[in-house]
């Protein structure tokens, strides 16, 4: 992913830019939607795989596919007690400086809901694991 992103003259969001985006500019919605109860039409989730790429709904930023078709990698370090831990969290933080797991983000077809449709909802995973439940998304700019 991140070799990919490169070529591309891109590279990972970090998991607080992956999370913004995926709000779609509702700041302090539980969901990419907002705080309204889930629907069938918000997400994939509970079935035999993804979904065609943009097959729901785009955000307010025009971005599809943020929760539930396939997690997400981000650039950031995997640490359980981050943001309760670091004195100095901000509006963007960029986590931990080391780790051994990096953070998944939106949640994947294969899982139950709600609990991963939240566009807070953390997960993680080793660098080097491949998945057919994990995926990911470049960003512009370095």
């Amino acid at each position: 992913a991140v070799a990919f992103c490169a070529a591309e003259g891109k590279r990972l969001p970090t998991e607080a830019e992956w999370e913004r985006a995926a709000r779609g500019g509702t700041e302090k919605g539980m969901f990419p939607w907002g705080d309204r109860p889930i629907m069938a039409k918000d997400a994939r989730y509970n079935s035999s795989e993804p979904i065609a790429v943009c097959s729901k709904e785009r955000n307010r930023y025009g971005l599809c596919d943020m929760i539930g078709n396939v997690w997400e990698w981000t650039a950031d370090w995997y640490s359980r007690t981050y943001y309760t831990d670091a004195k100095d969290v901000t509006d963007n933080p960029k986590g931990p400086d080391q780790g051994i797991y990096r953070v998944l983000r939106g949640g994947s077809w294969f899982d139950q809901p709600p609990l991963f449709l939240m566009v807070s909802y953390r997960s993680w995973a080793r660098p080097a694991e491949r998945s057919a439940t994990i995926g990911f998304r470049c960003a512009k700019g370095f």
